[in-house]
Protein backbone atom coordinates (compact mmCIF):
# COMPACT_ATOMS: atom_id res chain seq x y z
CA UNK A 1 0.00 0.00 0.00
CA UNK A 2 2.99 2.49 1.04
CA UNK A 3 4.40 1.83 -2.27
CA UNK A 4 1.18 2.30 -4.15
CA UNK A 5 1.16 5.67 -2.60
CA UNK A 6 4.52 6.59 -3.45
CA UNK A 7 4.02 5.98 -7.20
CA UNK A 8 0.99 7.68 -7.29
CA UNK A 9 2.89 10.88 -5.35
CA UNK A 10 5.59 10.85 -7.80
CA UNK A 11 3.63 10.36 -10.81
CA UNK A 12 1.36 12.96 -9.69
CA UNK A 13 4.72 15.25 -9.31
CA UNK A 14 6.00 14.36 -12.74
CA UNK A 15 2.99 14.32 -14.41
CA UNK A 16 2.45 17.68 -13.53
CA UNK A 17 6.32 19.28 -13.59
CA UNK A 18 6.34 17.90 -17.00
CA UNK A 19 3.24 20.02 -17.87
CA UNK A 20 4.10 23.29 -16.31
CA UNK A 21 7.75 22.77 -18.57
CA UNK A 22 5.39 21.46 -22.12
CA UNK A 23 2.53 24.03 -21.43
CA UNK A 24 1.42 25.99 -24.82
CA UNK A 25 -0.71 28.43 -23.18
CA UNK A 26 -0.39 31.33 -21.29
CA UNK A 27 2.84 31.21 -18.51
CA UNK A 28 0.07 31.39 -15.68
CA UNK A 29 -0.74 27.54 -16.17
CA UNK A 30 2.58 26.66 -16.36
CA UNK A 31 2.99 28.26 -12.88
CA UNK A 32 -0.38 26.82 -11.84
CA UNK A 33 0.87 23.32 -13.00
CA UNK A 34 3.66 23.44 -10.63
CA UNK A 35 1.61 23.14 -7.24
CA UNK A 36 0.17 19.75 -7.59
CA UNK A 37 3.65 18.73 -8.28
CA UNK A 38 4.45 20.71 -4.87
CA UNK A 39 1.73 19.14 -3.01
CA UNK A 40 2.54 15.81 -4.49
CA UNK A 41 6.61 16.29 -3.22
CA UNK A 42 4.85 17.07 0.18
CA UNK A 43 2.84 13.76 0.38
CA UNK A 44 6.46 12.09 0.16
CA UNK A 45 7.69 13.73 2.86
CA UNK A 46 4.79 12.91 4.79
CA UNK A 47 5.28 9.41 3.97
CA UNK A 48 8.90 9.71 5.13
CA UNK A 49 7.67 10.60 8.52
CA UNK A 50 8.49 14.46 7.98
CA UNK A 51 5.14 16.22 8.67
CA UNK A 52 6.83 19.69 9.34
CA UNK A 53 8.82 19.66 6.22
CA UNK A 54 5.69 18.99 4.22
CA UNK A 55 4.03 21.32 5.64
CA UNK A 56 6.71 24.01 5.12
CA UNK A 57 6.87 22.45 1.58
CA UNK A 58 3.23 23.65 0.98
CA UNK A 59 3.15 26.87 3.17
CA UNK A 60 6.22 28.06 1.42
CA UNK A 61 6.39 26.90 -1.87
CA UNK A 62 2.80 26.33 -2.73
CA UNK A 63 1.60 29.24 -0.97
CA UNK A 64 4.65 31.73 -1.22
CA UNK A 65 6.48 31.08 -4.30
CA UNK A 66 3.59 30.39 -6.72
CA UNK A 67 2.44 33.48 -5.71
CA UNK A 68 5.57 35.24 -6.68
CA UNK A 69 5.54 33.62 -9.87
CA UNK A 70 2.08 34.48 -10.39
CA UNK A 71 3.31 38.21 -9.64
CA UNK A 72 6.12 38.29 -11.93
CA UNK A 73 4.59 36.84 -14.60
CA UNK A 74 1.99 39.50 -14.75
CA UNK A 75 4.34 42.20 -13.62
CA UNK A 76 6.29 41.31 -16.67
CA UNK A 77 3.68 40.97 -18.84
CA UNK A 78 4.95 37.85 -19.84
CA UNK A 79 2.76 36.39 -23.26
CA UNK A 80 2.62 32.85 -24.23
CA UNK A 81 3.81 31.52 -27.58
CA UNK A 82 6.52 34.12 -27.95
CA UNK A 83 8.97 30.86 -28.37
CA UNK A 84 6.51 28.80 -30.29
CA UNK A 85 8.35 26.60 -32.86
CA UNK A 86 7.62 23.12 -34.19
CA UNK A 87 9.81 20.49 -33.19
CA UNK A 88 10.09 17.36 -34.67
CA UNK A 89 9.98 13.53 -33.15
CA UNK A 90 13.50 13.41 -33.63
CA UNK A 91 14.31 16.71 -31.65
CA UNK A 92 12.18 15.67 -28.75
CA UNK A 93 13.77 11.75 -28.78
CA UNK A 94 17.48 13.24 -28.87
CA UNK A 95 16.32 15.38 -25.93
CA UNK A 96 15.14 12.61 -24.17
CA UNK A 97 18.18 11.28 -24.68
CA UNK A 98 20.49 13.23 -23.37
CA UNK A 99 18.11 14.22 -20.40
CA UNK A 100 18.09 10.20 -19.88
CA UNK A 101 21.87 10.12 -20.00
CA UNK A 102 22.50 13.27 -18.18
CA UNK A 103 20.38 11.52 -15.11
CA UNK A 104 22.54 8.69 -15.24
CA UNK A 105 25.94 10.13 -15.48
CA UNK A 106 24.47 12.15 -11.80
CA UNK A 107 23.42 9.24 -10.50
CA UNK A 108 26.54 7.65 -10.89
CA UNK A 109 28.51 10.40 -9.42
CA UNK A 110 26.26 10.44 -6.58
CA UNK A 111 26.85 6.46 -5.54
CA UNK A 112 30.88 7.05 -6.20
CA UNK A 113 31.11 10.14 -4.23
CA UNK A 114 28.64 9.09 -1.56
CA UNK A 115 30.32 5.08 -1.82
CA UNK A 116 26.47 4.14 -1.39
CA UNK A 117 24.18 2.28 -3.73
CA UNK A 118 21.21 2.42 -1.83
CA UNK A 119 19.58 5.02 -0.39
CA UNK A 120 20.24 4.87 4.13
CA UNK A 121 17.39 4.69 6.07
CA UNK A 122 16.90 8.27 8.01
CA UNK A 123 14.74 8.05 10.76
CA UNK A 124 12.09 5.65 12.39
CA UNK A 125 8.70 6.41 12.09
CA UNK A 126 7.08 8.70 14.45
CA UNK A 127 10.63 8.99 16.37
CA UNK A 128 10.34 12.99 16.06
CA UNK A 129 13.60 12.94 15.03
CA UNK A 130 14.18 13.21 10.99
CA UNK A 131 11.96 16.23 9.95
CA UNK A 132 10.30 17.72 12.91
CA UNK A 133 10.77 21.51 13.79
CA UNK A 134 13.31 20.61 16.77
CA UNK A 135 15.63 18.83 14.05
CA UNK A 136 15.25 21.43 11.83
CA UNK A 137 15.73 24.35 14.11
CA UNK A 138 19.29 22.57 15.71
CA UNK A 139 20.64 22.36 12.26
CA UNK A 140 19.87 25.57 11.18
CA UNK A 141 21.08 27.24 14.21
CA UNK A 142 23.93 24.75 14.99
CA UNK A 143 25.16 24.17 11.73
CA UNK A 144 24.03 26.58 9.12
CA UNK A 145 23.70 30.08 10.61
CA UNK A 146 26.18 32.06 8.29
CA UNK A 147 24.66 30.60 5.57
CA UNK A 148 21.10 31.12 6.59
CA UNK A 149 21.87 34.76 7.40
CA UNK A 150 23.98 35.55 4.04
CA UNK A 151 20.89 34.19 1.65
CA UNK A 152 18.68 36.53 3.57
CA UNK A 153 20.95 39.31 3.02
CA UNK A 154 21.07 37.90 -0.55
CA UNK A 155 16.90 37.67 -0.75
CA UNK A 156 16.63 41.64 0.70
CA UNK A 157 19.30 42.72 -1.87
CA UNK A 158 17.84 41.33 -4.61
CA UNK A 159 14.43 42.67 -3.50
CA UNK A 160 15.14 46.17 -3.17
CA UNK A 161 17.24 46.03 -6.53
CA UNK A 162 13.91 45.16 -7.79
CA UNK A 163 12.10 47.61 -6.69
CA UNK A 164 14.50 50.20 -8.14
CA UNK A 165 14.88 48.83 -11.29
CA UNK A 166 11.14 49.00 -11.62
CA UNK A 167 10.26 51.93 -9.56
CA UNK A 168 12.83 53.51 -12.79
CA UNK A 169 11.04 51.96 -15.47
CA UNK A 170 7.66 52.72 -13.65
CA UNK A 171 8.12 56.30 -13.73
CA UNK A 172 10.11 56.76 -17.27
CA UNK A 173 6.87 55.22 -18.62
CA UNK A 174 4.56 57.68 -16.42
CA UNK A 175 5.92 60.94 -17.10
CA UNK A 176 7.63 63.32 -14.63
CA UNK A 177 4.11 65.15 -14.57
CA UNK A 178 2.68 63.38 -11.82
CA UNK A 179 4.89 64.03 -9.11
CA UNK A 180 7.96 61.36 -9.87
CA UNK A 181 11.21 62.06 -7.89
CA UNK A 182 13.35 64.39 -10.51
Amino acid sequence: MEDLAFATCAILSVISALAAVMNRGTPVYSVMCLLPMLVGIALIFVMLSAPFVAAMQVALYGGAVIVLFLFAVMILNVRGGGLRRTETIGEWMAGATLAGCLIGILAAFAALATGRTEFPVVGKRGDGGFGSAGHIGGIVVADLVVPFELVSILIVAVLVGAVLILGRDFWRNRGHDRGAPS
